[in-house]
């Protein structure tokens, strides 16, 4: 194993143990303090609380855990016996409990019971045989320790699990007995846990510590070595100061990072305790040392000591900083010209401009634009003649924040001199109002290169109008193909009606297919500008007219943005025309029509061709159409009711069960359930339903009990964890509409006790010997039940689980879920039981009533999922016949169900829901009952 450390910002120590630890066990070196073991009475009062919490406001919280404080260590210790280690059980409630204590005892008039808690934690945490809960229980005592503690924590210190738990709560408790005590153990622990208390010496800046950590400066491990040189760095030792500036001219490339890093630590922390000459020189040397990039955050750092140490008295440093080839710390030192602002600094930058390499002569043209009132533009506007573009970028950005709207004409004459810095113009520009620029900019458009035309049409392209048609027209005309393509990409904005023909007319003889979206965008928009929809479909079908083969097929397509009875005519007429061309264009605009009158006709499309293409695009279509919200439901499950007869193929009922999923009601819900068997889309139809039946934004979810089962049975199919738990929710706020309540909370085994015997012997026993025999069996199940992320999860030892209440008629979902080999059942008044188990040793399925002899005992269908799959049993008892769905199968048909206790005798009236232990691992969840009158 490898234990690292991160010590201060960015240092990294990193012990690797080379064989195992030989300290002895936490349970070896802690005391063993007594724990009280709670009576019956305490035990029944923390079942309580518990059950409170959390609380529905601040003061019944404060009254729950002010009873327990009250109570004392018996109440203290017993909730410490409940805590469990993760995955094991859940014991959040517990640990919000203890975390509550601590936070009330922490409050002014509890300081006697928080020295007491503080102790009955201490006890809990060393007595703990896991880690991890001692590690919480540490946690949560930091916040109650006191100085009396501090000895009791050092325990805890060789324990390299627990270190750094335990320091923290030292922590808390500063002082000279703390720097006493961690000083002491500094050379007692074992390397793993040394570096922690390093650590802490150094946050503390224990002068005392000096001594011992110059000793570990130079050990041979390097983790203790490094770690002690950080401490050393941190307190800081002036004695260690030339083991320091040693290190760099002693370390590889990595190990001349970190040393050169505590060294400016050092020199920080000498700063701050008043030894500020000998802080300046190093940082000065760090400056100069520092020269790679990848170190040139550390010699930012340097530079900002410097400033923070001589203040005004480091402009020479910072003009240094300014010549610098290295970005970062050339934009540091710009930074802190930025934030002093001092007048000589910025007049000798605004002086040196020319002397300047061109990079570093930008930034600081850029840094001199960025200061309010910091330099005049008179200064800046001859670098936008510099012969460097880099400069002219810079000098232009700076001349527009600096003058704004009137920077306009200055910038827009230098337009056309280049492609990068128009680019950079327009994109100014655009942050104005286009009344400033458009004009002018379309005035010279003409006198531009076809490059800057380009950028133009590009970065212009939503504020080009009508005005620009004569432009844009004979930029698409250009023999540049750039160009061409920029231009007929604004064409829409600036055709209108009367241009249709010649846009018709250029689209279907194109050469380049990529101009092709872009006519059709133009052709589309024109189309728009014709208001009366007649005269916009007569036009149009005007001019499909003139046009034959390829080029009337081109238009074909468009038809369904044109819209109309008589465009939707053309493209029916035309389905069976005798060019292949015009078919499928004919196909494809029918496929993507807009309107639900289309749907007939996609229908029939469907019902006469055995072309796989058209087919799909057919079925394509009519599942969007299903999204048209003007449609009624009913007109819409007539349709699909007849394109359900017709989906052979596995991508038509793909789209059939889209298609259903648009339409929110029961039958569609039912119409998705059927596809739960279809092995290629089983998955996507749970999702389906899932969403279908839940609530969204201004819509109701579909209720009832047949949406229950469907969502019972797509649940077993979901694999997304967040849609699980969003149908989970929803199903039990449809269980809970129906009548049916739950018998497990998910949070913890209220409502349920552990077996007794069976009920021929429980019903002999006096009251006191059931008692007694319940109190054994419930601290039994306790061992072996535990509730786990929400879940009911049985270990595989003990007895069976059972309902506190008795139940006559009833109707019961639970869902479980077991292992290979997993045997189990549910018990029903007591009385075994509905079958559960693996099929692949019991291939006839789970289900049946496995102990009746003269009745049906093996259910009519194997139904399970597989093995590590959740199931969902419906069960239904009336009278003494029974009736079993399992994920939605009717396994089970109003069978009687036998007494197996009593042979001679029919089933007891009534009895208690037991869970069947059968010495293997098992699951729960999602428990309701409702009962029948």
């Amino acid at each position: 194993m490898i234990t690292c450390l991160f010590i201060f910002s960015g240092f990294q120590a990193c012990y690797t143990p080379a064989a195992k630890t030989t300290v002895a066990p936490a349970s070896a070196e802690k005391p063993s303090p007594v724990i009280i073991q709670a009576d019956r009475a305490t035990i029944q009062k923390v079942d309580d609380w518990l059950r409170r919490l959390p609380a529905q406001n601040q003061e019944e919280a404060e009254k729950i855990f002010t009873e327990m404080l009250q109570a004392g260590p018996p109440a203290v210790h017993e909730l410490g016996r409940r805590l469990a280690v993760p995955g094991e059980a859940d014991d959040s409630l517990v640990r919000y409990a203890i975390d509550g204590l601590v936070t009330l005892s922490g409050k002014p008039g509890h300081e006697t019971q928080k020295e007491s808690l503080a102790d009955d934690l201490l006890k809990l945490a060393a007595v703990s045989q896991q880690d991890e809960i001692a590690r919480f229980l540490l946690e949560e005592v930091q916040y109650v320790v006191g100085k009396k503690h501090l000895a009791r924590l050092a325990t805890f210190l060789k324990d390299p699990g627990l270190t750094d738990y335990a320091l923290r709560a030292m922590l808390r408790v500063k002082g000279p007995e703390l720097e006493k005590i961690l000083v002491d153990y500094l050379t007692r622990l074992p390397a793993e846990a040394s570096l922690s208390l390093i650590q802490a010496l150094a946050n503390l800046r224990s002068r005392e510590a000096a001594p011992k950590l110059r000793a570990l400066a130079t050990s041979s491990d390097p983790a203790i070595r490094n770690a002690a040189l950080a401490a050393l760095a941190e307190i800081p030792d002036p004695a260690a100061e030339p083991l320091l500036a040693s290190l760099p001219t002693l370390s590889s490339h990595q190990e001349r990072r970190l040393a050169l890093e505590l060294y400016l630590r050092f020199a920080r922390r000498l700063a701050e305790e008043g030894l500020k000459e000998r802080a300046l020189d190093i940082a000065r040397r760090m400056t100069e040392i520092f020269t790679t990039r990848e170190e040139a955050p550390l010699r930012c750092e340097a530079l900002n000591l410097v400033v923070a140490i001589v203040g005004e008295k480091s402009i020479p440093d910072l003009i240094k900083a300014v010549w610098s080839e290295e970005p970062s710390y050339r934009q540091q030192a710009l930074e802190l010209a930025r934030e002093y602002r001092w007048p000589g600094l910025l007049k000798e930058l605004a002086e040196n401009l020319d002397g300047l390499p061109p990079v570093n002569r930008a930034a600081v043209i850029e840094f001199l634009g960025n200061l309010e009132n910091g330099v005049k533009t008179e200064i800046i506007e001859p670098y936008l003649d510099d012969p460097e573009r880099v400069v002219r970028l810079a000098a232009i950005r700076t001349v527009f924040k600096l003058k704004k709207e009137q920077a306009g004409p200055l910038l827009l004459a230098r337009l056309n001199t280049s492609e990068n810095e128009a680019r950079l113009i327009l994109e100014l520009l655009r942050t104005l109002k286009p009344d400033y620029y458009l004009g002018p900019i379309k005035e010279n458009f003409a006198r531009f290169t076809d490059g800057i035309k380009i950028v133009v049409l590009q970065i212009l392209s939503e504020l080009i109008g009508p005005d620009w048609k004569k432009e844009v027209l004979a930029a698409s005309n250009s023999e540049n193909p750039e160009l061409k393509k920029a231009a007929t990409e604004c064409l829409f904005q600036t055709v209108d009606g009367s241009d249709l023909a010649w846009l018709v007319d250029r689209y279907v003889s194109l050469e380049d297919p990529s101009l092709s979206p872009a006519y059709q965008k133009a052709i589309v928009s024109a189309l728009g500008k014709i208001q009366d929809s007649n005269i916009r479909q007569k036009t149009y079908l005007g001019l499909v007219s003139k046009k034959t083969g390829k080029e009337r097929a081109e238009l074909i397509r468009l038809l369904p943005q044109v819209g109309g009875a008589g465009s939707l005519d053309l493209v029916v007429r035309h389905l069976n025309d005798r060019s292949p061309e015009i078919k499928a264009a004919a196909v494809a605009a029918l496929g993507n029509w807009p309107d639900f009158e289309a749907s007939s006709h996609l229908l029939d499309l469907i019902k006469k061709s055995d072309n796989r293409t058209f087919r799909y695009l057919a079925f394509q279509g009519l599942a969007r159409l299903m999204k048209d919200i003007s449609t009624e439901k009913e007109i819409k499950v007539r349709v699909l009711d007849e394109l359900k007869r017709l989906a052979i193929y596995p991508d038509e009922k793909n789209f059939l069960l889209t298609a259903w999923a648009s339409v929110r009601d029961e039958r569609s819900l039912k119409e998705i359930a059927a596809f739960f068997t279809d092995d290629n889309l089983r998955e996507r139809a749970a999702l389906l339903a899932c969403r279908l039946a839940r609530p969204v934004a201004g819509e109701k979810g579909l209720s009832g009990f047949e949406t229950i089962m469907i969502l019972k049975r797509a649940l077993a199919l979901l694999k997304d964890d967040l849609e699980i738990e969003e149908t989970e929710i929803y199903l039990d706020t449809l269980l809970r509409q129906e009548g049916f309540r739950p018998l497990f909370n998910r949070q913890d085994l209220h409502g349920w006790k552990g077996l007794v015997a069976d009920p021929v012997q429980r019903a002999k026993m006096a009251p006191e010997e059931l008692q007694a025999a319940q109190q054994k069996a419930d601290e039994d199940m306790r061992q072996h039940w535990k509730v786990v992320a929400g879940e009911l999860v049985f270990d595989g030892k003990g007895h069976s689980l059972c309902t506190v209440k008795d139940y006559c008629d009833f109707e019961l979902f639970v869902d479980w879920k077991i292992e290979p080999g997993g045997d189990s059942g549910i018990y029903l008044r007591g009385s075994p039981q509905v079958q559960i188990w693996d099929p692949a040793q019991w291939p006839e399925g789970s289900g049946g009533l496995y102990n009746n002899q003269k009745n049906p005992n093996k259910p009519l269908k194997r139904a399970d999922n597989p093995v590590g799959s959740w199931n969902t049993f419906y069960i239904k008892m009336i009278d003494e016949r029974v009736t079993v769905y399992l994920n939605g199968e009717l396994v089970v048909d109003n069978v009687v169900m036998e007494n197996y206790w009593e042979r001679d005798k029919p089933i007891y009236r009534c009895g208690q829901i037991e869970l069947q232990a059968h010495n293997t691992p098992l699951y729960f969840k999602n428990i309701y009952i409702r009962e029948t009158r």
